[in-house]
């Protein structure tokens, strides 16, 4: 009974919650459809008002847009009438160009006309002109007897002669005007670089006899085919003269090295009277040992004194070696310090480098060193030594151009070539003998006088100066022929080549001037 009342009641419940549930749905069904009615009707709305205001933006911008362009329509019409405005006015400006073009163009060919007929009048007149004056030559060369051609040929001459005088007397005042402001200049330049340098020259002499108080000893070197000779000449290079009457020996040879070698091993057997061969032979090992380190050093002290930086080994061998060599008396190791240490100074004063002048100074003279061995001139040699050992080719150009055996290239040349001139030509620095010195002269006074019309040459002031005398002109009674006479414009060029020659032909220091003298005599004679 319980069970069953317990199933209808909750049956009936089901039942109640079943209604209830769809009776709810149905409300919710139908507040849903009046809802969505709701919300369409409010989209319809607002659709329709989104169409009203779209049209009413859509018209203002058309009726913006239609303004806009009536605006540019109404500028574009006003451009258009400037524009027409314009070329109206440049239209009215071409056309009145065009008319004074048109009367131009008329006036220059009436001017056209007329230079035409003055051409013409004026190409007659000449004609004219050329006929008259053939007629006066004509007549004039009846008159004078004389032909038109060597007239203007004599003419001519003069002319040219007169303007080759006037050519010559500017060239030898602007060559003179040069010469006297580079002179001072370079004086300038040098006393300063010398009242800087306190260098002394000293001359040297070397003795090259030495003598042997030892009678057995002399007579020992005496005799060349003795083995003692023999040890001594090979050993040393050099040869013995021997004079028994004055118990002397003196040494002959080309090398200067080799000639202080024989003095040094000459004094020691002269004091030790020595006169076994294999005692000579080992005295001569050591001297050349011990010179060979005094050429070491001395090219070593060459370079601290004038702070050069390493140099190829063959070239301080070079340096060193011209210790043991004098020129005129001057020891060649002291000259070439003193023309690096001068060259230095030149080239403080002109804006050159210092340390390369130094090291060209130092150099120049490497190739007396080598003069005994080979041919040529020494400053060739050394210039050949110098871009064999990669030399800068400034320095190699300053040694072989010194005494212009090749063209100098660069002011370090001009440099080097001054200092040495200056360490050689100051007054005691070289000191020359009597038959080199007439020598010179006499090859001053040979070059000079192979110029025709030279009468007599004078060289003065020790071969610093030439006075050459050539032909004059002579009037009067005793008049000698007049073929060689020199005319005013011959002499500057005559003294020219003179001093050319004597530059290409003789080495000399310092300067040689060379005057040419013409003298001018008029004779007559009373009776």
């Amino acid at each position: 009974m319980d069970a069953l009342h317990v199933a209808l009641f909750v049956g009936a419940g089901l039942a109640t919650g079943v209604v209830t549930a769809a009776l709810w749905a149905r409300a919710w069904l139908r507040r849903a459809a009046r809802e969505a009615r709701t919300a369409s009707e409010r989209a319809r709305q607002q659709s329709h008002s989104v169409r009203e205001g779209a049209a009413e933006a859509r018209a203002r911008q058309a009726t913006r847009f239609a303004e806009e362009a009536a605006d540019e329509l109404a500028r574009t019409r006003e451009g258009l009438a400037d524009l027409e405005s314009a070329l109206d006015e440049r239209e009215a400006i071409v056309n009145e160009r065009e008319q004074r073009a048109a009367g131009a163009e008329d006036e220059v060919e009436a001017r056209h006309g007329l230079v035409a007929q003055v051409l013409a009048q004026g190409e007659q007149l000449a004609q004219e002109c050329r006929e008259h004056e053939a007629a006066r030559l004509v007549a004039l060369e009846a008159a004078g007897n004389l032909h038109r051609g060597p007239a203007v040929e004599q003419v001519v001459a003069e002319l040219l002669a007169d303007a080759r005088l006037r050519a010559q007397k500017l060239t030898r005042r602007l060559e003179q005007e040069w010469e006297n402001e580079s002179a001072s200049a370079a004086a300038r330049v040098m006393a300063m670089a010398l009242e800087r340098y306190n260098g002394v020259g000293h001359l040297e002499r070397i003795q090259n006899t030495v003598a042997i108080g030892d009678a057995p000893t002399l007579r020992a070197f005496a005799d060349a085919a003795g083995a003692t000779h023999t040890a001594f000449a090979e050993g040393t290079g050099c040869t013995l003269v021997c004079d028994e009457t004055d118990h002397s020996a003196t040494v002959r040879g080309d090398d200067p090295l080799a000639r202080e070698i024989a003095r040094r091993v000459l004094r020691q057997i002269a004091n030790r009277n020595t006169r076994d061969a294999g005692e000579v032979r080992k005295m001569t090992a050591q001297v050349k040992d011990e010179v060979e380190r005094e050429v070491h050093n001395a090219g070593r002290k060459a370079l601290r004194v004038l702070d050069i930086d390493r140099v190829h080994p063959e070239i301080l061998h070079l340096v060193g070696r011209l210790k043991f060599r004098l020129s005129y008396s001057q020891n060649q190791w002291k000259h070439a310090i003193e023309v690096g240490y001068l060259a230095g100074l030149i080239a403080c004063e002109l804006g050159i480098d210092v340390a390369l002048a130094h090291r060209a100074g130092l150099l120049h003279d490497i190739g007396k060193a080598m003069t005994h061995e080979r041919e040529g001139a020494h400053a060739v040699l050394g210039a050949e030594v110098a871009r064999r050992c990669g030399e800068d080719e400034q320095v190699a150009n300053a040694i072989g151009s010194h005494h212009f055996d090749e063209p100098p290239q660069g002011a370090l040349a001009y440099v080097v070539t001054a200092a040495d001139a200056l360490s050689g030509a100051r007054p005691g620095a070289r000191r020359e003998n009597a038959a080199h010195y007439l020598q010179h002269i006499r090859d001053i006074q040979a070059i000079a006088s192979r110029s025709p019309g030279v009468q007599r040459v004078d060289v003065m002031h020790a071969g610093r100066e030439v006075r050459v005398v050539v032909t004059g002109r002579e009037q009067g009674a005793g008049a000698q022929s007049q073929e060689r006479v020199l005319g005013d414009g011959d002499l500057y060029p005559l003294a020219q080549e003179i001093a050319r020659a004597i530059e290409a032909e003789l080495t000399f220091a310092g300067q040689i001037r060379v005057t040419v003298i013409r003298e001018s005599r008029a004779v007559s004679v009373a009776y």
